[in-house]
């Protein structure tokens, strides 16, 4: 092909990219955003997160350090007009900070909690992750068993995690095209994907919701 000078300004990058760029295809040198650099979402996300759990793992560990940190960027960002009442969210901060150790100390002295939470994680997302494979078998499609496509489903999940909401959306698509048209095909990837995507989150949504109005009782119950 006669197409030069490509450039990347994507959310998610696949091996396509790596190939336009070892044939020197992708050069991002034309490029009006960031010229000559390639800008890749996913990198940003994983940052975002990985700083989050970060934060929790400190949280976990010591509250005062961390508090205070919050407290004074509460503050920085009152001063600035972007937060207003800075008192009141500094008041709730610091009650779901004790909520959150209040947490930690019980799963600290019930192991066997933690090992049935694991336990049910595991058999969700197993559930979860089949679920490509029941719509691949919809389809009529053969040759690849269940393990195939839970591992392909495992690393859409992983990819779309690593995206702050609602980035995540677009990726958990992006992210199965790529991982799941090998067993797709192209012709039925798209439809593969609507069908997906209205089982395990709308229809998820419509289930769960009944329940929704029990766990609101339940909270204020807990914050009285």
């Amino acid at each position: 092909s006669d197409i030069k000078d490509l450039g990347m300004h994507t959310e998610l990058c696949s091996d396509g990219y790596l190939a336009l760029y070892k044939a020197g295809k992708l050069t991002n040198r034309c490029k009006t955003l960031l010229p000559s650099k390639g800008v890749l979402g996913l990198a940003i996300g994983f940052v975002v997160q990985r700083s989050c759990l970060l934060i929790l793992i400190i949280f976990s560990v010591n509250k005062t350090i961390p508090s205070k940190i919050i407290i004074s960027i509460f503050h920085f960002l009152s001063k600035i007009k972007i937060v207003k009442n800075p008192e009141e969210k500094i008041v709730k901060l610091e009650h779901n900070v004790q909520l959150f150790h209040s947490g930690n100390k019980y799963l600290y002295k019930h192991k066997r909690f933690i090992f049935k939470t694991v336990l049910l994680t595991i058999t969700q997302l197993t559930f979860m992750f089949l679920i490509p494979f029941c719509v691949y078998k919809s389809f009529g499609l053969p040759g690849y068993n269940p393990l195939n496509i839970i591992c392909a489903q495992s690393f859409v999940t992983m990819s779309s995690s690593l995206f702050p909401i609602p980035g995540a959306s677009g990726a958990a698509e992006g992210a199965s095209s790529v991982f799941l048209s090998p067993y797709f095909g192209e012709q039925s990837i798209k439809s593969a994907i609507v069908i997906t995507r209205l089982i395990v989150y709308y229809f998820t949504i419509i289930c769960t919701a009944p329940f929704a109005k029990f766990s609101v009782k339940k909270r204020e119950e807990l914050n009285k």
